[in-house]
């Protein structure tokens, strides 16, 4: 349950639609780095609250990928730390579970390939991706809606993934800014 639950979050991570790699949130929104709290429900019937850190990975100057950090509970006795980075050349999206001590755990890899993100109306961006879960049979798609006000600030991501044709809603409000730095993990990615 805890890998479906990931997989789902960090969506949150195949066939090809676009080909285009997959970014959390459309470019521009991830030009500085994201710490943020949040509200939300999963499923459409738990509700969820946590924080999450989105920063970009950089190499020579360049963009290479981002990485995203979620913590969230609600989801079960505790809290759950997700951790995932998309790594643009090549559509990789390795993702795990973080123990508590920032210990890697259950990683596994995905393939996401995405149409792109396009602006539907003024304060709304959409993008479809297809996933495929590598060494396994999984495959699904991704929907996600990202909402931002009139100075393009982000407000909300709305994510649906089907998994072998059974969709599960994501949907995060973002609340008050976080100072600090993203939490360290001890994942290789």
């Amino acid at each position: 349950m805890q890998r479906l639950v990931l997989s789902l979050l960090l969506v949150t991570c195949i066939s090809v639609i676009n080909a285009e790699p997959y970014y959390f949130l459309p470019e521009h929104l991830l030009k500085e780095p994201i710490a943020r709290t949040f509200t939300g429900s999963f499923n459409k019937t738990t509700e969820i609250q946590g924080t999450i850190y989105m920063h970009s990975i950089v190499e020579d100057g360049s963009v290479i990928g981002y990485r995203c950090w979620q913590n969230v509970t609600g989801m079960g006795p505790g809290p759950l730390t997700l951790y995932g980075t998309t790594i643009l050349a090549n559509s990789t999206y390795p993702q795990a579970i973080v123990g508590p001590k920032g210990e890697c755990l259950s990683p596994f890899n995905e393939y996401v390939n995405c149409d792109g993100w396009k602006r539907t109306q003024q304060e709304i961006y959409t993008n479809r991706c297809s996933i495929k879960r590598i060494h396994t049979t999984i495959e699904g798609e991704m929907k996600l809606v990202v909402h931002v006000d009139t100075q393009s600030n982000l407000k909300a991501l709305l994510t649906e993934t089907i998994i072998e044709g059974t969709a599960f809603p994501y949907d995060l409000y973002l609340g008050a800014s976080v100072h600090g730095l993203m939490p360290k993990t001890d994942c290789p990615f």
